[in-house]
């Protein structure tokens, strides 16, 4: 199974430019287990949102999660909406982070997208 882990391109300032470790823990934890892993991590290389798009289209995982943080959410439902809506796919997409985990009812009626609220690891 291969899965994409996605770290979005900056939405208002760029400045903390480091990886994002948790992603790398849980890339790191899945290939132990027999999982095929791939981090996009468009805030790091400055990615823009539609590279960063095309990129996991290209990478054709089975299974994407999306961490984001609060100021975030919207802008990794759209990406989310947009995967799904390309069709060819069979993949479930996930959008990680503690405000999606923790918001329960609010998260699914207050973005509107097609995705879980729960993470998939």
């Amino acid at each position: 199974m291969k899965i994409a882990l996605v770290r979005q391109a900056p939405t208002y300032a760029d400045w903390y430019k480091q990886p994002m470790l948790g992603l790398g823990y849980i890339c790191s934890y899945l290939e132990k287990n027999g999982f095929t892993c791939r981090i996009f991590d468009a805030y790091f290389f400055r990615r823009t949102q539609e590279e960063l798009y095309r990129e996991i289209i290209d990478y054709n995982p089975d299974v994407i999660g999306i961490s984001a943080m609060t100021y975030q959410v919207t802008s990794a439902a759209q990406l989310a909406s947009k995967i799904k809506k390309k069709g060819s796919f069979a993949f479930s997409v996930r959008i990680l982070g503690l405000i999606i985990h923790n918001a329960g009812e609010f998260s699914t009626k207050s973005i509107q997208h097609p995705c879980s609220h729960k993470p998939f690891v």
